[in-house]
């Protein structure tokens, strides 16, 4: 396909591992007010914790408990965590690069309790996944204009930009100039980058976000799509983390 570029890579991975009680309070005290609530029920003795004190280094915590059963799960951007300006950039792995990751993650959670390193724990989640980017705008309006007209499927629903939540420079001129349809298991995104003012990245960066010069507006006016899609897999554990391949087409 002439004039396309396309990226493969790893997005998004997650390690999880079920704690003692001893492990899992410990973790708690640690982390102190990073825990941020997310989830409870007094009756069924449960809990659940979100941290995301760590995003900007590419890593999120989530702490559990069902009754009895504790459990803590890592969500990780690698290209983040490997000091990536890009959130959107995908992982091309060697050993040297997954070393150096599981290191990186490693330092940032022992202090705070965690019982081994990420090496050694499960994977749940797993984004595989593949970019188009478009060179021109008219590519990427046919795909927002389809997205935007067809009828929702059953259980999906449109997803927006909201201000705020660090997505969007601008979440009116973003939404104006995308369309996101999204289930469980699967999502489908398409925006033009250059008339939503960086809706994905950063903001005054070229194409994927990537913090190339400015020699003109009609040479940096990168335009891209990206559709999503989440396919289901089997279950890691018997506590229900699931293993999801990523594709971005």
């Amino acid at each position: 396909m002439s004039g396309v570029q396309q990226n493969m890579g790893v997005h998004t991975c997650a390690v999880g591992m079920t704690l003692t009680a001893a492990q899992y309070y410990e973790i708690k005290d640690g982390l102190g007010d990073f825990l941020r609530k997310s989830d409870g029920n007094y009756w069924s003795r449960s809990e659940h914790y979100t941290v995301d004190a760590f995003r900007e280094q590419g890593v999120w915590l989530y702490l559990s408990r069902m009754d009895t059963i504790y459990r803590v799960k890592v969500r990780i951007e690698p290209c983040r965590v490997l000091a990536g300006g890009d959130p959107t950039a995908l992982f091309q792995a060697d050993k040297k690069q997954f070393r150096e990751m599981v290191k990186q993650v490693d330092s940032l959670l022992q202090p705070y309790g965690l019982p081994r390193s990420i090496d050694r724990m499960k994977i749940s989640r797993m984004d595989l996944t593949c970019d188009l980017i478009f060179q021109e705008s008219g590519v990427v309006q046919q795909h927002i204009r389809t997205l935007q007209k067809s009828f929702l499927l059953p259980h999906y629903k449109r997803v927006c930009f909201r201000e705020g939540d660090g997505k969007a420079k601008n979440a009116k001129e973003a939404n104006k100039h995308s369309c996101r349809q999204q289930c469980r298991q699967a999502a489908f995104f398409a925006y033009d980058r250059s008339a939503a003012g960086g809706a994905v990245g950063q903001a005054g960066a070229s194409a994927r976000g990537r913090a190339e010069p400015r020699r003109n507006e009609a040479a940096s006016r990168k335009t891209e799509v990206e559709l999503s899609v989440f396919e289901a897999g089997r279950k890691a554990s018997r506590q229900g983390d699931r293993l999801v391949p990523k594709t971005r087409v």
